[in-house]
């Protein structure tokens, strides 16, 4: 394995204040004080750093070479991980005295990080997906749909003009701290950002579980809450949301949509492929409670339904090419390609259209759907252009309630399209609620009330807000004079006292009062 570390010197300047060194130890330090906190140390021996001596920069071509003989005089092994940079040293294929001992510094990327078009991720590149949803990892789902085979497979509709790609990956909205902002879904389950996609929320949420594992967490929900609520506060320190958004609110869609991912995570995991952010200690405490009877008959209900075939024996499971991103994303896109927002049934074919071929469907169930929805539509079809000759106007086609009627719609999810389904089913129901001319106007009239009702609370909120105003100010005015006349008496009596503490000579000497007139009859009593 290439142990190689650089480290950029106190300076962060020109190449000669680097560190270059190789590594001998791995550390991790754990705080086990709530929050959990990990932070993971480099032992190195390092070479020597002194300009000429230890360590040549050529002055054109700014190559680094490293005497491996000569060591750093000073104790100073340790480093964090994030300061390091990989480096691989090769040695001269030189005789000659002054390059023997050197060792060239090549610096290595990142596994992943490169440029490579060898593929990205961490899945074995067979051409074809695995399991329930897996799509075909060689091609991006965003890159090889094409709208217009979609229209064509759409009835043989005419595609509209596609719309001029915009970058894909724009970076979302952040605040002035760096955080990004998001905003809960329709369904209340995911978090999205200024790009409608949960992405960045569900790439966040990863990173911080393998901060802290917790022995209970052999599921999401034995985790306490007092896990969950550290969890949240990380998650807080990157993201964060308008105040038009309760925290509570979103403390409740970051624990469904964390608990997804919380699941998934785990998944990956059994039987045997731990992962090296979790200790040992809580892998067998996770061991322990997968192993019981309970645990082992939920999973295997769990399996059974993820291999079900819904569509008959020998179809398969359900599947989908989506890829990693999500139906939310998928429906953005396509916005953006027809200038308009996409209906339920050409986002329902483009997630299950196949990349080789994108006029077949991916399985037997996805196509039935299609197939059905094709015929419901061909036959409203003629029943409204039978209808023509009437006097009153046809209504247009709810495409959109015409295809969510296909199937129940099942915990705010409809077959085939995923976390996008929670927006077309509110649209759909405001919809139906308004669908006759009787019911707009009932809906119109509703509307006119709530509007008058809200005004009137507002106006009665500010008059209340305005008595109270005027009565605190009256208050602290109130105050603030008894509480100037208590001092007036305070300093009155002080000075009193203190006069009969002076000596007589520095007494205040007060002439005596004068006499009351001779017609004073004022009485005492």
């Amino acid at each position: 394995m290439n142990s190689g570390v650089c480290v950029k010197g106190s300076l962060y300047g020109p190449a000669e204040s680097d560190f270059y060194g190789v590594l001998t130890d791995i550390i991790e330090l754990e705080y086990p004080a709530l929050p959990i906190k990990r932070t993971v140390l480099f032992k190195c021996n390092w070479f020597d750093p002194t300009k000429t001596v230890g360590m040549l920069v050529h002055p054109r071509y700014n190559i680094v070479d490293v005497n491996h003989r000569r060591r750093y005089n000073k104790y100073e092994p340790f480093i964090l991980a994030e300061q390091s940079h990989q480096v691989h040293y090769l040695p001269y294929p030189s005789k000659k005295r002054d390059k023997k001992d050197c060792f060239v510094i090549c610096f290595a990327d990142m596994r992943g990080s490169g440029s490579s078009s060898a593929g990205r991720g961490r899945g074995r590149d067979t051409g074809q997906g695995r399991g329930r949803g897996r799509g075909d990892p060689e091609q991006d789902p965003l890159e090889s749909s094409d709208p217009g085979a979609e229209q064509q497979v759409l009835a043989g509709r005419p595609a509209p003009r596609r719309a001029a790609r915009q970058p894909q990956d724009q970076p979302p909205a952040t605040d002035k701290t760096g955080r990004i902002r998001v905003t809960p879904d329709a369904a209340r389950e995911r978090l999205l950002d200024s790009r409608n996609d949960s992405g960045s929320a569900s790439r966040a949420i990863l990173p911080i579980f393998r901060s802290s594992w917790f022995p209970e967490g052999s599921s999401w929900k034995k985790l306490t809450a007092e896990h969950k609520g550290f969890y949240f506060e990380e998650f807080k320190k990157g993201f964060c949301w308008d105040s038009t958004h309760p925290e509570d609110l979103i403390r409740g869609v970051f624990y469904r949509h964390a608990a997804n991912r919380y699941k998934d995570t785990l998944h990956n995991m059994k039987p045997d492929k731990k992962e090296g952010s979790v200790s040992a200690d809580t892998w067998a405490s996770w061991k322990r409670d997968w192993d019981t009877a309970e645990a082992k008959k939920k999973s295997e209900a769990a399996r059974a339904n993820r291999l079900s075939e819904p569509s008959g024996a020998g179809t398969g499971p359900v599947r989908h090419t989506a890829g990693s991103r999500s139906a939310t994303r998928h429906k953005t896109v396509m916005t953006e390609e027809l200038g308009r927002e996409p209906t339920l049934a050409e986002l329902h074919v483009r997630l299950h259209l196949t990349k080789a071929d994108r006029i077949v469907f991916v399985d037997k169930r996805s196509k039935d759907k299609n197939d059905r929805f094709q015929a419901e539509l061909a036959a409203a079809t003629q029943s409204q252009a039978a209808g023509e000759g009437s006097s009153s106007t046809p209504e247009p086609i709810d495409e959109n309630e015409l295809f969510l009627s296909l199937e129940a719609i099942k915990k705010q999810r409809v077959y085939g399209i995923g976390s996008a389904s929670a927006s077309y089913i509110g649209q759909s129901s405001r919809l139906r609620r308004g669908g006759s001319s009787q019911s707009q106007q009932q809906a119109v009239v509703s509307e006119e009330i709530e509007q008058r009702i809200a005004r009137e609370v507002e106006e009665r909120l500010e008059q209340r807000m305005r008595t109270v105003e005027a009565g605190f100010e009256e208050r602290v005015e109130q105050r603030i004079r008894t509480v100037e006349a208590g001092f007036d008496e305070r300093i009155r009596t002080e000075l009193a006292r203190l006069m009969t503490t002076l000596p007589p000579e520095l007494r205040p000497q007060f002439p005596p009062p004068p006499p009351p007139p001779a017609d004073d009859t004022t009485s005492l009593g």
